[in-house]
Order: structure tokens, then sequence, then C-alpha cells
């Protein structure tokens, strides 16, 4: 089966096909390894050519082809928009890749205050970046309450993968509530590779990286400058 992103309720209930993944690793100074996942649907419209044809008596936005059609894809992304994505391994919690399937990350369990706000911050004062990702779907809306299940190792840093959450509708309406979901279904991604911020020499990256991945030893450091990452061989 294709990979495929379906939007429950929409007009079109098998979904549509993906048309750009990616899953990235950084380190930051911290001692943490970050995750991040980008993906774009192909046009709602690609497998229904006609779809204009048939729009009658929607009740709302979500139930539209044409409104749908305006929009025309759908991006989910911690990287478009620079968004913060999500913590996977730290020092006291290095990651090793043998256990990763099977796991699920449960990110922005409350999709009105993202993980990254802190305690004490009033709601006026949450920002759209603060949560782990940004979503493009019928404009810019908001996304959250995201389970990210890693499925069967196909490959040394190949997985399957499950992604789900909740979606606002907070283009049209800033208080519109997450009624709405998202599943993608993913056969295989592979890890491109971990970045390094430019705050870390070589040998600081490579110590931080054997303390929070076990399978450090896989992973070479490419690049120079802005542009270092350890991809693996």
């Amino acid at each position: 089966m294709s990979d495929r992103i379906v939007f429950p309720g929409n007009p079109w209930p098998t979904g549509h096909a993906v048309e750009d993944l990616a899953w990235l690793g950084r380190l930051d100074p911290a001692g943490r390894l970050w995750f991040d996942l980008h993906i774009k649907s192909a046009e709602y419209y690609a497998e229904d050519p006609t779809y204009w044809d048939d729009d009658s008596d929607s009740e709302d936005d979500w139930n539209s082809k044409i409104v749908w059609g305006n929009y025309h894809a759908c991006t989910i992304s911690s990287t478009y928009w620079g968004h913060r994505g999500f913590v996977a391994a730290t020092d006291a919690e290095p990651l090793a890749l043998d256990t990763l399937a099977g796991r699920t990350f449960h990110v922005d369990r409350d999709p009105d205050r993202p993980d990254a706000v802190p305690d004490g911050v009033a709601d006026e004062d949450i920002e759209d970046d603060d949560a782990a990702f940004g979503i493009y779907l019928l404009g810019h809306d908001a996304v959250g309450d995201h389970q990210i299940r890693f499925g069967a190792r196909q490959g040394r840093t190949v997985f399957a993968l499950d992604w789900q959450g909740r979606i606002a509708l907070r283009y049209a309406n800033s208080m519109a509530p997450f009624q709405y979901t998202f599943q993608a279904t993913i056969g295989a991604v592979a890890l491109d590779h971990v970045a390094v911020p430019s705050s870390l020499d070589d040998g600081a990256a490579e110590a931080l990286l054997r303390r929070v991945l076990v399978d450090a030893a896989m992973f070479d450091l490419t690049g120079a400058g802005d542009r270092r990452r350890f991809v693996a061989r």
C-alpha cells in the first residue's frame, strides 16, 4: 500500500497520497536529541479530477470539496515554519534504534498548551511556534495531540511510521477547537541525518551523540561549519 494521509470525515475517505516526507534529527547543547518530521500530501483532488462537480449541500468547510480544493494540499512539519519538533533522547535516557520499533511518542498532549509552554504562561502569550508542528490544511491551521509511532524496522535507520493527531481550523477561527483528526501511514522512512549546532565543535558533537544515541558508532560526521551532520554509513 502506498503511503497515505487521511483526514476522517473530509470528502475523500481513502485519503491522499504522500508526496514529500522527511525524518531528521538534531542535537542541542543541552544534551538532547530532537526528531523533526515533515510530510506533504499530494493535491487533495489529485485522484478526483472532477471534484468541482460534486459539492452539493456541504454543511461546513470540512465537508466541502470546493473549500479543500482552494487550499490544494496539506503540509505538517516541524521544519518548514521553524517549529520545535520533539525530544527523542537525552543524556539521562539515551535512544537505542533497536528499541524504536513499536515505540510511541505522545507530543503536545494538550494542543492548546504545547509541551514547550511553561507553567504560569497566560493563554494569550502562547505563540504558534511553541507547538511541535505547524500545519497548512485549509489555510494555516493548528495541530497537536500527536501520537507518533515507529513501526517495523526495515533497515539500519529505516522504520514504518504511523502518525496521528488533532486539528483545529484556526485559519478561519482563532478559537476553533481541536475537533478534527489526521492519520498518516508510512511504509518506510529513513532517518536522513542528525544535524550539529554551530555551538558544538566536532569533538563535543561526537561525544554528545554517544551519550544520547546508543548506535552512535554507525554514524559519521560530515560537512563543515553550519552544515555538519551525522549520517549513517
